[in-house]
């Protein structure tokens, strides 16, 4: 009788976990938008938002843990803006101040508008700790919007489809 309590009791820590884990990567999105920079995109329901609007550049932080967020500039594309941004990889990587450890993969997409999107992902040390972040950065209409997500490397293939549907959610308004 007792180790059938004892297996009973690990099956339902086990199912209990399993659920607890199924919930941190399932999210229900809603469509967040900035009026005054005229963008909007889907963001995870659940996670933490944090709105900075600055005279030229609106800050959308969303936060599922410390490890695990998605960070959304969009800034005035002024001529002097989008001349730091075609030299991205000069100042994005070397600004980091972290421990790079690899550069995964680098993309330069070209849509039907002639939108030019770069896409990033690398690999670098925070506070100990592994991470794997996918970098996008686009010129929108008048604007220069970057969307940084960030989490764990053993976390970022579980939450790639998260981070691809903000990605791709994104537009003008």
């Amino acid at each position: 009788m007792k180790i059938l309590k004892k297996t009973y009791i690990i099956f339902l820590l086990i199912l209990l976990g399993g659920l607890n884990a199924y919930s941190y990567y399932s999210d229900n999105f809603v469509r967040c938008s900035d009026s005054e920079f005229k963008y909007s995109l889907l963001v995870p329901e659940n996670w933490k938002r944090v709105n900075y609007n600055l005279q030229y550049k609106h800050i959308l932080l969303l936060e599922k843990d410390p490890y695990t967020t998605i960070k959304v500039t969009a800034s005035k594309a002024l001529q002097k803006e989008k001349e730091k941004w075609k030299n991205w990889s000069d100042w994005y990587i070397q600004g980091m101040g972290y421990d790079l450890k690899e550069i995964i993969d680098t993309n330069s997409l070209q849509d039907e508008n002639n939108l030019v999107q770069k896409i990033l992902i690398f690999e670098y040390t925070y506070r100990q700790k592994k991470i794997m972040q996918k970098v996008y950065l686009c010129e929108l209409n008048d604007m220069m919007v970057a969307i940084e997500c960030r989490t764990r490397k053993n976390f970022f293939y579980q939450l790639n489809k998260t981070f691809n549907t903000v990605i791709h959610s994104l537009s003008a308004e």
